[in-house]
């Protein structure tokens, strides 16, 4: 009795000097942070020890708070102040209201924050700036122009999808724009021909000679095809034909078919004397698995992209599927995007768990 009696006059001592101290407004903005009830506390305690200071920044600050910590889709980041975390919540929501937005730019500086992120074109950033883009006058409009200016210099090494979204550009301008670059690209030769063929299939954009770089591209997989499996001296004729037909720079189809004419005629040579071995030589083997794994990545990289985009509109009408996001992020291995990949399993994880843990409660 006598130990419990000492323990709470330690405990009462201990509260009483904690009272005593002065509240700052450093503790009041860190109470917010994590409990916005108690900051509240502590705002009232401080106005009534200063009744003359001028605190309306702050106490904005606590009311917008307070005022949306309820909110399932925003809540939690606007009370921790976790831009990265609003802008998800904000894409759940799909809409920002003029009074919503006023009441966050009280605690997020959204100009400086969205237009870090767009410089690293973060996806969620483009889709926030779009909703928000008319509160924010021309700012984050500017930042989307200069974007894409810098993916005109080099549209075939940036991935396209990110800058078609932002919404102050006009698709069909940006596309006939590519076409332009597209064209260029071409002239400078024929180490850019697969490249420029698979962004202009991804996009389905036309340019000047993109007939010229379709048969260029289906000539190409044909001899990589005979070089793989063998090809009669028939066959060698046509693609000859199909050879001659092009206009373009074609140096690495003319060797190409140059080591197919000599595998047929290594060929022929040895069933003239009657050896049994088909076997082409070593080296045009080489090229041949080479040309055809430069070849077919394309073709993946092509086809991922499609599935990546179906797959992300299936996500935005069902964000909360955590299948939707493992196949996504198995997608990205298979193209080299780890970093994506990591986070979409991230987000499958936590999807999971949610789930599971509903499953629990019910």
């Amino acid at each position: 009795m006598i130990q419990v009696l000492r323990s709470f006059i330690l405990i009462l001592m201990m509260l009483i000097s904690i009272s005593s101290f002065p509240v700052t407004k450093q503790d009041i903005v860190k109470a917010s942070r994590e409990d916005v009830e108690k900051a509240v506390k502590l705002l009232k305690i401080y106005i009534a020890e200063h009744p003359q200071e001028n605190i309306e920044n702050l106490g904005k600050m606590i009311f917008v708070k307070k005022k949306l910590s309820s909110d399932p889709d925003i809540g939690d980041a606007v009370v921790k102040e976790d831009f990265n975390a609003l802008l998800e919540g904000l894409i759940r929501k799909g809409s920002v209201s003029k009074e919503l937005f006023e009441d966050l730019k009280v605690i997020f500086n959204f100009k400086d924050e969205l237009e870090k992120r767009l410089e690293d074109l973060d996806e969620n950033a483009i889709k926030v700036c779009n909703m928000v883009g008319s509160f924010l006058k021309v700012g984050c409009r500017n930042i989307a122009r200069s974007l894409v200016e810098r993916y005109m210099k080099d549209p075939l090494k940036f991935d396209p999808k990110p800058y078609m979204t932002l919404s102050c550009i006009n698709e069909q301008e940006l596309k006939k724009a590519i076409s332009g670059v597209l064209e260029e690209k071409f002239e400078e030769g024929e180490k850019n021909y697969m490249e420029v063929w698979a962004l202009s299939k991804m996009l389905d954009i036309d340019f000047p000679h993109s007939r010229e770089v379709d048969s260029y591209v289906s000539l190409s997989m044909d001899i990589d095809e005979a070089l793989k499996t063998g090809a009669s001296s028939e066959t060698y004729v046509e693609l000859k034909k199909r050879f001659d037909s092009l206009h373009s720079s074609k140096e690495d189809l003319r060797r190409k078919l140059e080591n197919l004419n000599e595998m047929i005629s290594a060929t022929s040579q040895a069933e003239k004397r009657g050896s049994p071995e088909k076997k082409p030589i070593a080296v045009y083997v080489a090229v041949t698995v080479v040309s055809a794994a430069v070849f077919f990545l394309i073709l993946m990289l092509v086809d991922s992209r499609h599935i990546v985009k179906r797959l992300k509109k299936r996500i935005e009408r069902d964000p909360l599927n955590p299948d939707l996001h493992i196949k996504l992020a198995e997608i990205y291995e298979k193209i080299g995007r780890l970093e994506d990949a990591m986070e979409e399993y991230k987000i499958a994880s936590k999807l999971s768990s949610k789930k599971d843990e509903g499953k629990k409660e019910n």
